[in-house]
């Protein structure tokens, strides 16, 4: 039992790193996770970009309230938008690159794919790693394939919520426990 404490503390220290801003090496405060705050409207809806910390219950509002979920970035560590998007049975365009890659399939999303690798400039922490950059005509693709075959779009949803149950939190603390303890 105190393993497993242990491994939920962890976690929750991560969830708590993951969600902070940096500090540059101009002095200048970053959101880890993207720019400012935009609406941008278009004749078939509203696209939301988040570049904040929102609480569990406005995620969940979110997730509830959209057709798709797009998140075309640089990389990710463990993916939790992505999981979480996944989760509830949503179609997910994501870039096939990081962490995201272990979970994220063909058949349960529409992986994004890369042009390539590009330095880091931002984050003086990140001097000398790269990002993936997106390719945006490939982007284009996907998101007009989610829109015009909206049932292939959400089968693939469904398959995505019933992969996402092999990480659900009892399986994925047993599975650090048993690699811990061999």
């Amino acid at each position: 039992e105190p393993l497993r404490v242990r491994v939920r503390d962890v976690v929750q220290d991560f969830l708590e790193y993951a969600t902070q801003s940096v500090t540059g090496r101009d002095g200048r405060s970053t959101d880890l996770w993207g720019s400012p705050r935009d609406w941008v409207a278009h004749p078939h809806g509203t696209v939301q970009v988040l570049s904040s910390s929102k609480d569990e219950d406005y995620m969940r509002r979110l997730y509830q309230s959209v057709d798709a979920v797009v998140i075309p970035s640089r990389g990710e560590g463990w993916g939790r938008p992505h999981m979480e998007a996944m989760a509830m049975g949503l179609p997910l365009i994501a870039t096939n690159w990081s962490g995201t890659t272990a979970f994220m399939t063909d058949t349960n999303s529409y992986p994004l794919s890369i042009d390539g690798l590009v330095p880091v400039h931002r984050l003086f922490r990140l001097a000398g790693h790269q990002w993936a950059q997106p390719n945006v005509t490939h982007l284009r693709q996907l998101m007009r394939a989610v829109y015009t075959d909206q049932e292939t779009a959400k089968a693939k949803g469904r398959r995505a919520q019933q992969d996402m149950r092999r990480y659900d939190i009892p399986k994925v603390e047993a599975q650090v426990e048993a690699r811990l303890e061999a």
